[in-house]
C-alpha cells in the first residue's frame, strides 16, 4: 500500500512513534520496542521508524531482528546513506 501522511494508520503510527520516544528517553526499551513495532506495522514505509526500532532492538540484544529492520530502512531510503541507529 502506498504511504499517505494523512491516512488514519499514519496518524496512529505518528502517535505511537511519539510515545516510543518518551519510553526511549526514559530507558524503557521494551515499551519503546512495543510502540515502535505497532507503528511499523501500521506504517511500514517510514524508514525513520525502522531505524529507531532497530536501535531499540540492539539495546535489547535482538541483533538479528535489528539487522532486518535496518535492511528494510535502507531499502526504503537508500539515498540516506549511513545508518544513524548506531548513534545515541
Amino acid at each position: 500500500r502506498r504511504y499517505r501522511e494523512d491516512a488514519p494508520e499514519e496518524k496512529k503510527a505518528r502517535a505511537l512513534r511519539a510515545e516510543a520516544e518518551g519510553h526511549y528517553r526514559n530507558g524503557e526499551w521494551r515499551r519503546a520496542a512495543a510502540a515502535l513495532r505497532l507503528a511499523r506495522d501500521l506504517s511500514p514505509y517510514v524508514p525513520e521508524t525502522r531505524e529507531r526500532f532497530a536501535t531499540v532492538l540492539l539495546r535489547l540484544g535482538e541483533v538479528n531482528e535489528a539487522v532486518t529492520e535496518l535492511q528494510a530502512a535502507v531499502s526504503l531510503a537508500p539515498e540516506r546513506g549511513g545508518l544513524k541507529c548506531i548513534k545515541r
